[in-house]
């Protein structure tokens, strides 16, 4: 087992204890690990369940502003929907120019 592997299951270990998850490095670039589902970004390690939970959020909020019919409100489901697109696109893989 390398190194990363090893830090990488620690982390794991202490966020199921509840421990605040933080990369050693709070300016390396942002990138998400498809294997475990994880993202790591601004030195926070973001987990799988987290990204879940921020998706369900989001399209609870597109329906709601879509609901309130006003076009402010609906410009902020925009917002809304494209974050659910975002975190679509980082699940799923797909490159910055639309191609998988």
């Amino acid at each position: 087992m390398n190194d990363e592997t090893k830090a990488n299951l620690i982390q794991q270990l202490a966020l199921t204890t509840g421990a605040l998850a933080t990369t050693a490095d709070r300016f390396s670039k942002s990138r998400y690990n498809a294997e475990t589902g994880t993202l790591y970004c601004n030195g926070v390690v973001i987990t799988r369940s987290t990204i879940e939970e921020a998706k369900s959020y989001f399209e609870k909020m597109v329906s709601q502003c879509n609901a309130a019919g006003a076009r402010e409100m609906r410009d902020i489901g925009t917002y809304y929907q494209l974050a659910i697109e975002a975190i679509n696109m980082m699940q799923e893989g797909r490159e910055k120019d639309g191609q998988a």
